[in-house]
């Protein structure tokens, strides 16, 4: 929580330290959620943990009810947050939100959403005792809303670790043709499986412009330079040069790492894996590159 400066009520700590922050970080998007920790009164995980930090003393908390002189000791008293997290949500559900624009709020195990949202079932009532999982669900949501880019604030490295982990499930349920083209690529294949070459070139093509529906990297090699000025650099390989890389993966991740766990392993030659002799047939192989 933002240390209250030179605020003398938890009104003046919410408008002049609270409110202009949540202002600031939602100016340039279009939805912005606050999720805060519930304090569960039995069954919970945390309360040893919190109980170890030691118990600040009870305070109530009103709009022209003075601050607390100790700051963090006011913060240790579980009841003192979760008054505050509601006071807090209350007044930030009283900013004008601009049209297009979406702010949801948690209070407990409810919600509050402006302008009102009908269809509120995924978000709640939720039983999440901590905001560290609670926020993986609003930002399945924000997905299922049709967002695409999602912006998480978190000083936890455990939900840098959710969020990594939600957004390779999402990735896959949205083109699960790709998952199994990597997993094909990691057994050890004999040759280049069918079908790989073209399902990596439609994910190529996705990593270098997302709204692309073509399938063809030849096609938007052409396009990204004709039409949206990159730089050389910044193409997309083309699709010979993409077969060669592919390779090259396979034979690494797949046959290499993938037999990691065996003493005497069985590699074909790197020649059929995108490589080429160069000099001296036993001393160095060098990529094969194409264009």
């Amino acid at each position: 929580m933002f240390k209250p400066g030179g605020s003398r009520t938890f009104q003046e700590y919410s408008t002049a330290v609270f409110i202009p922050y949540i202002e600031s970080q939602f100016e340039n998007r279009s939805r912005l959620d606050l999720v805060w920790d519930c304090y569960l009164k039995s069954g919970s995980l945390k309360a040893t943990v919190r109980c170890s930090r030691g118990k600040g003393i009870r305070r109530r908390i009103t709009a022209s009810g003075p601050l607390p002189s100790n700051w963090q000791n006011f913060l240790l008293n579980s009841d003192n947050k979760e008054e505050l997290f509601s006071f807090l949500s209350e007044q930030v559900v009283q900013l004008v939100v601009k049209e297009k624009k979406q702010l949801v709020v948690t209070d407990k195990k409810q919600l509050l959403t402006v302008p009102p949202r009908k269809d509120t079932a995924i978000l709640a009532p939720c039983n999440h005792e901590e905001a560290d999982t609670r926020m993986m669900v609003h930002a399945a949501d924000a997905l299922e809303c049709g967002h695409r880019r999602i912006l998480i604030r978190t000083v936890d490295t455990d939900v840098v670790i959710l969020a990594v982990a939600l957004a390779n499930e999402r990735s896959e349920n949205a083109f699960p043709e790709v998952t199994t083209a990597f997993l094909s690529l990691a057994s050890t294949p004999s040759e280049l499986p069918d079908g790989v070459l073209s399902t990596l070139e439609r994910f190529i093509v996705l990593l270098y412009d997302r709204t692309s529906t073509c399938c063809d990297v030849n096609v938007l090699r052409k396009k990204l330079f004709s039409r949206k000025s990159r730089s050389l650099e910044d193409l997309s390989p083309t699709r010979a040069a993409l077969e060669q890389h592919i390779k090259r993966a396979a034979y690494q991740a797949g046959h290499i790492w993938g037999q990691a766990a065996i003493a005497f392993v069985s590699l074909p030659s790197p020649c059929d894996w995108g490589w080429m002799k160069s000099g001296d047939e036993r001393l160095q192989k060098t990529p094969l590159w194409q264009v």
